[in-house]
């Protein structure tokens, strides 16, 4: 049997028990996880910033090119030479380009020879007549009527490649500004516990019991820590009321 007068007491002190059990189980519980930057993100961000180095130096080696081209194209001065010398080149890829030596037959701004520069091998003898258009601020250069030195096709291309890695590149910020502002909402870690400890290995201070083990055992109590309560609250005044009070020594000091 429990002494009447120390049930409140047990009942507080089996009620503590268990909240203790609870608080020290949810110290133990898994933190929310907080984002981090995946392997595939960081590829992406990393072939992005890849890409902007290497197209975009090529798109800015074309565009001034092809801007020079066009202009020979549609104001250049149209005159008649003969080639004075050809100097073919093979690259390693296979592909030929020639550079030709002409010798214009009316002078444009003093010049009187220009080069001319193609994409492909040329066969021609000394001496061959052609038709060339002259650039009038570079008489230098010279082209083909109606075949460009660098067509548009080839900014273009580079300049497509540079568009997919300026996307690419913003959706990497994005992405990780999104990590970012999720973790800032997150709570910091709770002081004292290490960041990657978790699982079962990490034992609990009360009764040396694993963490789940012991967050289970006290989830399923939690109905049995209401029942302590009421029955504390409820039980523990009338006990007291109903028991003896403790006797009191006589004046000779026997108790009475």
């Amino acid at each position: 049997m429990v002494n009447p007068e120390l049930a409140p007491a047990i009942f507080a002190d089996m009620a503590e028990d268990v909240e203790e059990g609870q608080t020290a189980a949810g110290e133990r519980a898994p933190a929310p996880r907080r984002l981090r930057m995946s392997a595939e993100l960081f590829g992406v961000l990393l072939a992005s910033i890849a890409g902007l180095a290497l197209f975009g130096t090529l798109s800015g080696f074309s565009l001034p090119n092809y801007f020079h081209s066009n202009y020979t194209q549609h104001h250049g001065i149209l005159d008649s030479g003969t080639v004075s010398n050809v100097s073919n080149t093979r690259s390693d890829h296979g592909s030929w380009s020639a550079t030709v030596r002409i010798t214009l037959d009316r002078p444009v701004d003093s010049a009187t020879s220009t080069t001319l520069t193609v994409g492909n091998e040329v066969n021609s003898p000394d001496g061959t007549p052609v038709t060339v258009l002259v650039d009038p601020q570079d008489p230098a250069h010279a082209e083909y009527p109606g075949r460009p030195t660098y067509p548009l096709q080839v900014p273009v291309m580079f300049l497509c490649f540079t568009g997919v890695s300026v996307l690419l590149f913003i959706f990497a910020v994005c992405r990780l500004a999104v990590i970012r502002f999720r973790n800032r909402r997150l709570p910091p870690p709770p002081a004292g516990r290490h960041r990657h400890q978790h699982g079962t290995r990490a034992r609990s201070r009360v009764g040396g019991l694993p963490p789940d083990r012991l967050r289970r055992r006290y989830h399923q109590s939690e109905l049995g820590l209401l029942l302590v309560r009421r029955v504390a609250l409820s039980t523990g005044p009338r006990l007291l009321a109903g028991a003896r009070p403790p006797p009191q020594p006589g004046a000779d000091g026997v108790r009475l």
